[in-house]
């Protein structure tokens, strides 16, 4: 027996083809502004936008979805310690924080981790530095790299035990960089989304993109990393109540300009005079 035709149109997922960034990105959209998202990016189109927006009065927007990935390299890092936790066992008495400068670096760090934190807690050193000129110690090899060669360090706490009651705690693993003042006024945004789209070929790329795709309304969504901008810009996003008070900004063509860091509740978004915030998210989006 064939399958009706009506039925078919209901089971077909218009968002079939994008990825889980751009469905989520688009599911975004859908709750803010109203309209109806369908892929377009897919059945080999090339150089298309991710996505149009239906609005139920007839207007049609492009739309477009990409990372700032400034710090591809942070990027990569922050997936790999995503992926244990960001967290290793601690093998001796003491906890300890591991922090790693470069992902380079990481896989080496993983695998001497254990003997440098031993070796410190037997001379009674919190940092693998303070064991150079510690009396009687043999050279070795490990800490002489972490110490002398790679951009990563560890720090240990002995008044802080490895053991919460019958729990072993994990070692901190943090990328290292990540701190500063926050901006929760977001008074730098605008500085410094120009100097993002300014030094970043990609960006500019997407923005031409959606630009020049026929529409009534064109929209770039823009996820953003820890790393991609100042870190009290991003750390202003992700945890921020207000809407920033200066005048939005987007670059020239985008009518629509949504930012999104990882890991934040809220989404920005520069469609008229003023940043607009929304809180779309929830367990169904997932």
């Amino acid at each position: 027996m064939p399958v009706p035709q009506w039925f078919t149109r209901v089971m077909e997922d218009p968002l079939d083809g994008l990825d889980g960034a751009e469905r989520l990105a688009c599911r975004v959209a859908e709750r803010v502004t109203g309209a109806t998202a369908r892929a377009w990016d897919k059945a080999g189109r090339q150089g298309v936008v991710d996505a149009f927006l239906d609005y139920p009065d007839g207007r049609l927007a492009a739309f477009e979805v990409t990372r700032a990935a400034m710090n591809q390299s942070a990027i990569q890092l922050d997936h790999l310690l995503g992926r244990i936790g960001h967290g290793w066992d601690l093998p001796g008495q003491w906890y300890w924080d591991v922090i790693v400068g470069d992902v380079r670096d990481l896989r080496r760090l993983e695998m001497c981790f254990r003997k440098i934190v031993l070796i410190c807690e037997e001379a009674g050193v919190s940092k693998p530095e303070l064991l150079v000129p510690a009396v009687g110690l043999d050279p070795d090899e490990d800490v002489d790299w972490l110490t002398l060669d790679s951009s990563s360090r560890l720090q240990g706490y002995p008044n802080l035990s490895a053991l919460d009651g019958t729990r072993r705690r994990k070692a901190a693993v943090v990328p290292d960089g990540v701190g500063g003042m926050v901006d929760e006024n977001l008074t730098g945004l605008n500085d410094a989304l120009k100097s993002a789209f300014t030094a970043s070929a990609s960006l500019r790329r997407h923005v031409r993109k959606v630009a020049d795709t026929p529409a009534d309304e064109h929209h770039l969504f823009v996820i953003l990393n820890i790393t991609d901008l100042d870190f009290g810009v991003v750390d202003g996003i992700m945890y921020g109540n207000s809407p920033p008070t200066i005048p939005a900004w987007r670059p020239e063509g985008i009518t629509h300009l949504w930012l999104a860091a990882d890991f934040s509740k809220r989404v920005l978004l520069s469609s008229g005079k003023l940043w607009e915030q929304a809180f779309p998210y929830d367990n169904e989006m997932w």
